[in-house]
């Protein structure tokens, strides 16, 4: 036992003596690295040994930085701290009650009273859910209805759309489709118009004049303006340009300015096609006291959610979340109350938020700061903890797999040892995540550039920071 208990101790002392050298010679390869871009900007490090919860290099890692959509990292951490990875959001579906909304008789059809949905900020809905709803309704004896009311007012005050770009879209508590128009153009034969859609019962008149050209390529161009008519005002997408005959259909997005009409038209054509007629108007107004529920809409869960969230880099799905996790005491919902919420759940985690200013949920605001050392540390205490790493981890992209790394290329074999969220607005470059290192630890890592550096530049270097961890002791 004695020899055993030598042999074990002098086996650790060796390794120990080995193991200085080699980090070393990491950190002053890192560093070495680093130094030509802080003569361009602002760059900030933090990489740290998560399995010891050991500070293992920094370099202005106290220093607060713009972060740009790496901010979203905060926000997972809240929302599965403070809600959990099962956590659905629910959008209830009600009828009318006879002696507030009574039904009426159209061509010998008894018309159900008023469908009223209030929403309360499911960030996943879509067209395929109003379908199953439409298919339930069928079931429940629906054979037509008057208007659809549409309860948008649980959230307070939130953002209208700021553009027409998907970053841009509004929030609301009634959210469908991210709040963004699907535009594809399918180009025909050669010469012909090319084929342009929006989801039925989109409240636009479409505008198509794009050309199907010779080849490969595409130029589109996309215009909202409104006309005026005899009955009042209605507004035109024009969508023109030209798309190649050998091209596959794009996709455009564009957001819509009021989210909650756009959903109750689209909703009224899927009533339509599954055979409910709908002889009312598409409104918005309050759930009376006196409606019925009828059923319930579920959201995604919390997990799929946010691999939305930071796969794709939704500045929607961030804001609505931080919306969810804002509630007050009256039930309403509120974006400054959720910020809160996300910075409390970092003080509960004792996590130093000395330098955090958050102006918004996505990282797009420019008076947002956030340290690498932050962000190390949500990252580091999220794998540290059973109940948040399966699902923290698994919302972040993979190089050369999936997310806003998937056609980013790395070259080292040991790409799939990377989970990783990136960042990007003007003038701002990030990367923070997770990895096993050859030395088969694991290391949170933030890389923040801010100023004049390139974005290639500060994707370059982001990327040679990645591969000299990965290659340590490999």
């Amino acid at each position: 036992m004695i020899v055993k208990a030598i042999y074990a101790i002098s086996l650790g002392l060796s390794l120990f003596a080995a193991t200085p050298l080699v980090l070393a010679d990491t950190r002053s390869d890192i560093e070495a690295l680093v130094q030509p871009y802080l003569k361009k900007g602002q760059v900030g490090l933090s990489i740290v040994d998560a399995d010891a919860n050991r500070e293992f290099l920094s370099i202005n890692g106290n220093t607060a930085l713009l972060p740009a959509s790496v901010q979203k990292l905060l926000v997972t951490f809240a929302v599965l701290n403070r809600l959990g990875s099962h956590y659905t959001v629910n959008t209830d579906v009600f009828l009318g009650s006879s002696k507030v909304d009574s039904a009426k008789t159209h061509d010998g059809i008894v018309a159900s009273a008023s469908l009223y949905m209030r929403g309360a900020g499911d960030p996943s809905l879509t067209i395929e859910k109003f379908w199953i709803l439409a298919e339930e309704l069928k079931r429940l004896g629906v054979g037509a209805i008057n208007d659809i009311v549409i309860d948008d007012t649980a959230f307070v005050d939130p953002p209208k759309r700021s553009g027409y770009n998907p970053f841009e879209a509004a929030q609301g508590a009634f959210a469908f489709n991210h709040n963004c128009l699907t535009v594809v153009i399918a180009p025909q034969a050669l010469g012909e118009r090319a084929l342009v859609t929006v989801p039925p019962g989109s409240p636009v008149d479409l505008v198509s004049k794009v050309d199907t050209t010779r080849g490969t390529g595409s130029e589109i161009k996309i215009q909202e303006r409104v006309r005026k008519t005899s009955s009042g005002e209605t507004t035109e997408l024009v969508v023109e340009g030209r798309i190649g005959a050998q091209e596959k259909p794009r996709t455009e997005y564009w957001t819509v300015a009021d989210p909650a009409l756009y959903g109750g038209s689209v909703l009224k054509s899927v009533l339509l096609k599954y055979g409910i007629p709908v002889y009312g108007q598409v409104r918005k107004d309050l759930v009376p006291q006196s409606a019925r529920l009828v059923t319930t809409i579920r959201s995604k869960e919390i997990s799929e959610i946010l691999q939305d969230l930071n796969r794709f880099s939704s500045n929607f799905a961030a804001q609505q979340l931080a919306f969810l996790i804002g509630r007050d005491g009256s039930g309403k919902y509120q974006l400054p109350l959720g910020l809160d919420r996300v910075k409390e759940s970092l003080q509960k985690a004792q996590i130093d938020i000395t330098g955090l200013v958050l102006r918004d949920a996505s990282g797009l605001h420019r008076e947002n700061r956030i340290t690498p050392r932050i962000l190390t540390s949500v990252i580091t205490h999220a794998f540290r903890e059973l109940s948040l790493e399966p699902d923290f981890v698994a919302s972040l992209s993979r190089y050369g797999l999936t997310g806003t790394l998937k056609h980013r290329p790395l070259d080292s074999s040991r790409t799939d040892s990377v989970w990783a969220k990136t960042g990007t607005i003007d003038g701002v470059s990030s990367l923070a995540g997770i990895l096993q290192a050859g030395d088969r630890r694991h290391y949170a890592f933030a890389i923040v550039s801010n100023g004049s550096i390139s974005k290639q530049d500060a994707s370059e270097l982001e990327d040679a920071i990645v591969k000299k961890m990965l290659s340590q002791r490999d």
